[in-house]
Parts: structure tokens; sequence; C-alpha cells
């Protein structure tokens, strides 16, 4: 266990960190002999692979051989390799990982880095994966597993090469065959959880929750330690201006935010403020542009009975004030410094977005009244009680792996890096490069703030596309959560509760399949943060210096690719983008 892990927290809630299996206590060596399935052209094949994991040495990532490693299968295993390591309670600088494919042609796309994570996951603990089983699978940004091309093609080549199990991702309908003879059993994963559950030769326990569980576990959370009333009154002001901007707007889908503003009214009711705050803060974001629009946004400001220069004003004011001791002295809160890095994104938005001129000031206006929401909640709540150097090291760790998450989304989908713009309508290398300004500044919590978006901008966009069922995500937040160096962040719980009551009703009002599985994906960004205290102080090595990635140059021939790049499928993303961090960014308060 790294050095920095916590011994104890003061605050009542216990989190217990389980662990999944014993780790071995001595240094070892382990390398598992794996195939990585590949297609070329309109035809499948197994690559042989060699996963060589040490612990007890320096850490580092080393892909093999050089020449023939596209940045693609880099930064996808790096990030993969990451998550493995940290999902076992280690920091990477403590785990020596070499991957070396069997080709003399580039390789190149993610498919294989679910499949590479899991099996680093298990080599960590010394347990082998079946020999019987192979898989195919991109990781996302937080471990679950998303679709990739040429399915038909790479489950034909698995069973030729004698495998009687693939472990595909969840979705593809793909069922168990003969081919040529030989059976073969088609198994689903959703999450890296999942693939090492059916990858393992040895027993290994990894809990399974079905949804009513989190949803009850996550809401008695709420119930006993964190005060959402302080969303009440921002509830009530949003529905008072929805209903008086409902007056002046007959569009053809008026009875759905008329539904919206009853249902918001009926969660208040119940007690659920924060959900109630979210869903009366989504139908006041839409309305209020559209009433924008055709009168200007002076006269929502005037029927509102706010303007955006006071409320940014104010937020501004009350977020100095809040923030001025909370990452001073030796131990801090955990949850206040969370909801005040939530706040601090939301006046950097506001602000970014009111200074612009084409900018959507009514989202401005909104944010910035949410980011005093936030900084309210921040002062009504502590949560577990950590060494500030800890939550400080983990911050700068975090925004670290945001920054490898986009060399990984730009590897693969360039086009998506680029063009995904934020909801301010600036790049998201604008907001990492804020980010890592706002670390040299000592921002601590903006710089969380940023990091946490940009990731889950990302993200969000994956899972959208890959149509994750709410059930998948909940549960692999739930098993981040059970993983977690520090405690359960706080806007992860507020999330899933959202996520797993009104968001499923909300998305059936406005029609939007995923809307609660988007909830979720944001729910696991902030899960994730809770990981990385196991690198206590630790950083990311460079992807460029540091063990092993000095080897790492590109050659490209052009002979054919084993390992296509996986555009066929998740070039359709592309179309998915726009437009889908601001909705994103409305979704929630």
């Amino acid at each position: 266990m790294p050095s920095g892990k916590l011994t104890a927290s003061i605050f009542v809630l216990s989190i217990v960190l389980v662990s999944l299996a014993p780790l071995q206590a001595n240094a070892y060596t382990y390398t598992a002999h794996i195939g990585l399935l590949a297609v070329t052209d309109h035809s499948g094949e197994v690559i042989p692979a060699d996963v060589t994991v040490s612990r007890g040495s320096s850490g580092g990532l080393v892909l093999q051989p050089k020449q023939y490693i596209h940045p693609s299968v880099l930064y996808s295993t790096r990030v993969g390799y990451v998550l493995a390591s940290l999902l076992n309670h280690l920091s990477p600088s403590n785990v020596y990982t070499r991957v070396f494919i069997h080709t003399n042609t580039e390789v190149q796309g993610p498919s294989a880095s679910g499949f590479l994570a899991s099996t680093i996951y298990l080599g960590i603990r010394g347990i082998y994966p079946r020999n019987d089983t192979t898989m195919t699978g991109m990781i996302s940004l937080t471990g679950l597993i998303l679709p990739v091309a040429g399915i038909k093609y790479k489950v034909e080549a698995a069973a030729r090469a004698g495998y009687h199990r693939v472990i595909l991702p969840y979705g593809e309908n793909v069922s168990n065959k003969t081919i040529g003879g030989a059976p073969i059993i088609v198994l689903h994963a959703c999450s890296v959880e999942q693939a090492i559950m059916d990858l393992a030769s040895a027993p290994l326990k990894i809990a399974s929750y079905n949804v009513s569980y989190v949803n009850s576990s996550i809401r008695t959370m709420i119930h006993d330690y964190i005060n959402v009333s302080v969303f009440a009154n921002y509830t009530k002001m949003f529905l008072k201006s929805l209903r008086l901007l409902l007056r002046e707007y007959n569009g053809e889908d008026k009875n759905v935010y008329n539904k919206l503003a009853e249902l918001a009214q009926r969660a208040l009711s119940n007690g659920d403020s924060y959900s109630a705050a979210s869903i009366a803060f989504y139908s006041l974001v839409n309305i209020a542009e559209r009433v924008a629009s055709i009168k200007g946004f002076s006269y929502v400001e005037e029927k509102m009975g706010i303007s955006l220069n006071k409320e940014i004003e104010l937020a501004t004011k009350e977020l100095r004030a809040a923030s001025k001791t909370v990452l001073n002295g030796s131990r801090c809160y955990a949850w206040r410094v969370e909801a005040l890095a939530a706040a601090s994104a939301r006046l950097y938005l506001a602000k970014h977005v009111a200074s612009s001129t084409n900018g959507d000031k009514v989202l401005a206006l909104l944010r910035a009244i949410s980011a005093r929401s936030w900084i309210e909640l921040a002062n009504n709540v502590r949560g577990p009680q950590v060494p500030c150097t800890l939550l400080k090291e983990t911050i700068k760790n975090y925004v670290d792996y945001a920054s490898l998450s986009y060399q990984y989304i730009n590897s693969v989908l360039p086009f998506l890096a680029r063009q995904l713009l934020m909801p301010d309508n600036r790049s998201v290398t604008a907001w990492l490069r804020d980010a890592h300004n706002a670390l040299e500044n000592n921002d601590y919590l903006l710089a969380l703030g940023l990091a946490e978006n940009t990731l889950a901008s990302f993200e969000d966009v994956l899972v959208d596309y890959a149509g994750l069922p709410l059930s998948c995500v909940a549960n692999h937040v739930y098993f981040l959560l059970k993983e977690s160096s520090i405690e359960y962040p706080l806007p992860t719980l507020l999330y899933m509760d959202y996520a797993l009551t009104y968001a499923i009703k909300v998305s059936k009002i406005i029609k939007k399949q995923n809307f609660a599985s988007i909830l979720g994906s944001d729910a696991a960004t902030w899960a994730l943060f809770g990981l990385f205290g196991w690198m206590t102080n630790q950083t990311l090595t460079p992807l460029n210096t540091g063990a092993g990635s000095s080897e790492l140059t590109y050659v490209k021939p052009s002979s054919m690719m084993p390992l296509v790049v996986e555009a066929l499928v998740l070039g359709v993303i592309v179309y998915a983008v726009a437009g889908l961090a601001r909705r994103a960014s409305s979704q929630k308060l």
C-alpha cells in the first residue's frame, strides 16, 4: 500500500476500503501469454502478446516492438495501466509493465486496451488470465468497456485459434456459436471489473450490485450526512422563474417543461432538493434560452429579477470567502473541497461566457447561480477529514490524468479531441491549460473543477455513443467508490442519487434515452478522483521520459495494419459531439 494511505477518518462515516483479493506481499515478476484479436480488411486474426508485470521495482510502461507501436496503442494501454494500478491500491510508479506484441507490422487502435488493462490488473495480483479466453473492447477514461470494430471477424478468428470463450463489449449482438465445428461461448462486459471476473483463472471476489442496492446505499448516505436542503431555495427560485417564462413561450414542447416543473415540485416535496434543483435548472436553461432568442437576454434578466453581472460578483465574493482556509492546515474536509471545486468550475464557465461576444448568456447567468448553491453546500457540509497534503497531491495527479486522457482520445479520434467544445465554446485544451495554470498558482479548487469537467466531457461522449445502460454505469461507479483511497466524493453521491431516481423520469419526458447514463458518467469521473490518492506523492511519469518510455518511437510502415484503427465504429462519435458538452452541463445543477 502507498505510504500516504489514510490511517483513519475522524468522520463518523467509516469508509471501508475493500480489497478484492489479497495482494502479494513480496516483489515478483509475472508474465502472461495472451492473444489479441485483430482485423485486416475483411478477416480476423489472433496476435500473440506477452504481458510482464513486476512489483517491488521502479514503475513504468514499455510497449514493444517500439517501431510498430502506434500512439493509439500506447495511450490506450497507458490509461489501462494507470487504472489497473490504482484499482489495486498502488501507484503506477510501483508497477513495472512490459507489453510485447508479436508483430512485424504497425499496430493501431484501442481495441486491445480493455484486455490489456484487465490482464495488468490480474498480473499485479499474480493471477493469470484463463488460457481458453480472449477479449476485445476499448477502455474508457473511467474503466468502462466500449464497442469496437470487426466483432464478427474477431469472434471467428478466436474460434479458429482454439479459444472456447470470448469477451465482447456490452451491446454487441453476437451469441454463442459454432465456427468450423468449434463452439465458442460469447460473454459480454460493460466494465473492466466484469472483464476481470470473466478472465481470472483463480477465484477473485468482485462484488456486483443491482441498481436498487446502489440507489439505497447512496440515498442512505445522503440522508445521514449531507444537508441537501440548501438546494431547496434554489429550486423554488428556478421554478418561479420557469413558470413566469413559460407564460411567454408557446412552443410545441411547452407541455414537456410543464411536466418537468411538476416533477421538480414533487422531488422538492419529497425532500430530494438536489434532484429537484437540477430538474428545475435544466428546464429553466432551455426555456430561458428560447425566450431570450425572441425577446433578448435583458428581458429574461428583468423577468427573473436578477442580473448576470451581479450574480457573478456575488459568486466571486462568496467563493473567495469560503476558500480562504479550506486547504490550509494539516487536515481538510474532503467534501468541502469538492463542493468548492464544483463551484469554481461553474463560476469559471459563467465568467468566460459572460465576457465573450457570442456566448450563451442564459447559461452563464444560471451557472453563476449554481456556483453560489455549491458554495452554500460547502459551507454546510464537512465530510471525511483527510491530510491536506494528500488532497493537494491527489488533485495534481488527477489533473495529469486529464491531460493523459486528452492524449488518448486525440490518438484515437483526433477530430473529437480537437473539435469538442466545452460549454463556453472554448476547446478542451484551453480548459486543461487553465487547470495546469491554476495548479501553478496554488488554486487547487479551480484545477480540480476544470480537470473533472474535461474528463467528463470526453467520457459523456463515449458513454452516449456506446449506449451503455444506467445499470452498468451505476454498478461501475459503486465499484470505483469502494476502491477509493480517500472517501466517497460528494458530487458522485449527488449525481448518482439524481441519476437513479428522477433522471430516469426526466429521460422519459424529454425522450432522451441516455440522459440518466450521462449523469452516471459524470458521477464516474468524480468517483475516479477518489482513486488518485493511491498515488500519494507520486506523479504520472511524463510519457516521453522515465522508465521505458524512451523506447517509444514511431515508424509508420505502409504494410497492412493487424490492429486497425476502430474508425468504422468510433467514427460515428463525431456526429454526436455537437452540443453534447453544453447539454450535459445543463443536466445538473
